[in-house]
């Protein structure tokens, strides 16, 4: 098994949004998620991730790419959940 996350924000006085959406599969670990975000002051990005939950751990390891920025983006994350 696996899940799926999903996540719209939409904040009216600056304009600004989130659209984000994630695809998980449990007994691999891995997951991959999407995000596009921006704002009225022309802010823009489109980000791609890549994720592993490391075993026996609430510990995430996460690789990405965002388009805009033209960046790698290294991360971890602990599930507090």
């Amino acid at each position: 098994m696996g899940g799926v996350f999903t996540l719209a924000d939409y904040h009216s006085i600056y304009q600004e949004y989130l659209f984000l959406g994630e695809l998980s599969h449990q007994s691999s670990g891995l997951s991959a998620s999407f995000a596009v975000q921006g704002d009225e002051s022309g802010f823009r990005e489109n980000t791609v991730v890549f994720g592993y939950a490391i075993p026996n751990s609430r510990a995430r390891l996460r690789l990405g790419y965002g388009y805009e920025a033209h960046r790698m983006i290294v991360g971890f994350s602990v599930n507090t959940f």
